[in-house]
This record gives structure tokens, C-alpha cells and sequence, in this order.
């Protein structure tokens, strides 16, 4: 009864969105499953404590591009703060690295000094500008 059913859906005239989400019939049934699966299985199965739990992470722990997605003005802020602790006397932008100036900052690009993957914090005092070369030869050391 259960295929005949699924079958049914599958073939009814009225309703392609199946077809044009899915687009094969084994997708639609191998998704089928899994949420037949969830809720008959739910408290064996999702409910595990190894489970991702969510919560919260302090803007600072985060990178600047996904700060930028939460906090656009923020990310301005601390990238503009970079640039302008990057800028000398005579209003050239200075790499951190090799000290290459430019007046652009297009030739520049903001980088944590300790990186993230090693405690950094995306604060002002953590970033710096350097050149795409050095960014390149840097990397996440």
C-alpha cells in the first residue's frame, strides 16, 4: 500500500513540483525515507547528546567575511580601522609584511596577526594590511 501511495504522489498531473525539486524519482524516495525515518526514530536517532547543540559565538570569534553577514557596519568599522592604522604620513597604505605602499587599498587585504585558527580574535588590534603576495606567503600561520 505504502508504494502504491508513493507511486500515486509521483504520477499525479497536478502537482510537477516533485519532479522539478527532485528531478529523479530515487531522490524523492531516498529523501522519503529519511523523514519517515525522523519521525519514527526521533528520540533514538536525533536526540543524542553527540548532537550539534546551538548557541551563541561572540562576533570577535568569527571571521570578517561572516561578521559581515550578522554586523555589516562592525565589519566596515574594523576593516576601515585596519587601513587607517596601515596608513603613513604621506597617506600610502604600508604592507605589515614587506612594507610595499600604494595609495589604492584595492592592492591590500586585511589580515588577522595571530591567526584565528591559533586564538586570534577578529578585533582592531589583531588586524593588519598586507599585500596580496605576503597574504598568500602568510597564509593561516
Amino acid at each position: 500500500k505504502k508504494t502504491e501511495y508513493v507511486d500515486s504522489i509521483w504520477d499525479s498531473n497536478d502537482d510537477n513540483m516533485l519532479r522539478l525539486f527532485f528531478g529523479r524519482k530515487l531522490y524523492f524516495l531516498r529523501q522519503l525515507d529519511i523523514e519517515l525515518m525522523k519521525i519514527s526514530h526521533s528520540k533514538d536517532i536525533f536526540d543524542e547528546d553527540g548532537n550539534v547543540k546551538p548557541g551563541t559565538r561572540a562576533l570577535e570569534d568569527i571571521p570578517l567575511y561572516e561578521i559581515r553577514k550578522y554586523n555589516p557596519e562592525l565589519e566596515k568599522t574594523l576593516r576601515a580601522k585596519a587601513f587607517e592604522n596601515a596608513k603613513d604620513a604621506d597617506g600610502f597604505y604600508c604592507c605589515a609584511g614587506c612594507g610595499k605602499k600604494n595609495r589604492s587599498k584595492v592592492y591590500f587585504q586585511v589580515d588577522h596577526i595571530i591567526p584565528m585558527n591559533a586564538g586570534g580574535k577578529s578585533v582592531a588590534e589583531n588586524l593588519q594590511i598586507l599585500c596580496r603576495q605576503c597574504n598568500g606567503v602568510k597564509g593561516d600561520r
